[in-house]
């Protein structure tokens, strides 16, 4: 009666396909899905910039390395993207994104996306981002609702 992903972290998983497979299986057969996890972006930046910003080194220092997979196993798919602070440099990687979740939805799937970044406030505006860019692969979405922290604040009664 729960949905359910597991994270996939060890590399043994992704370098030994008849593995992978296995637990691609497994699974299936459990009806979990695999979480996509989407650690590019952290990655890319340089070493130089990401010293700059102590989240970033953080956030690079703490998340694996790992080859990425797209592929959605179930009628759930859930998608953990990484971002960074600076939200444009994540652009190419949302909008292929984007297309993808795009058609998960066409095929009547209901996935799941969890976005973040190194510094997490601005993780919400990401996630905006990528929705815009679902928007522009499906315009019958419905916009999102106004985050709560952008709401305009009513001044208090006297």
């Amino acid at each position: 009666e729960f949905d359910v992903a597991v994270e996939v972290r060890h590399p043994g998983w992704y370098h030994d396909p008849a593995a992978e497979a296995r637990l691609d299986e497994l699974l299936r057969r459990h009806r979990c899905e695999r979480a996509l996890f989407d650690t590019r972006v952290i990655h890319a930046v340089s070493p130089a910039e990401a010293a700059a910003d102590p989240t970033t080194a953080e956030a690079r220092r703490k998340k694996p390395v790992l080859p990425l997979r797209t592929q959605a196993l179930g009628r759930q798919p859930f998608l953990r993207f990484v971002g960074l602070n600076r939200l444009d440099a994540a652009d190419p990687e949302l909008r292929d994104w984007a297309g993808r979740i795009a058609g998960w939805l066409r095929e009547g799937r209901d996935p799941y996306v969890f976005t973040h970044t190194p510094d997490d406030r601005h993780a919400p505006a990401l996630a905006a981002r990528l929705h815009g860019l679902l928007r522009e692969c499906l315009p019958e979405l419905a916009p999102l609702p106004v985050f709560p922290g952008r709401r305009e604040r009513r001044p208090a009664q006297a």
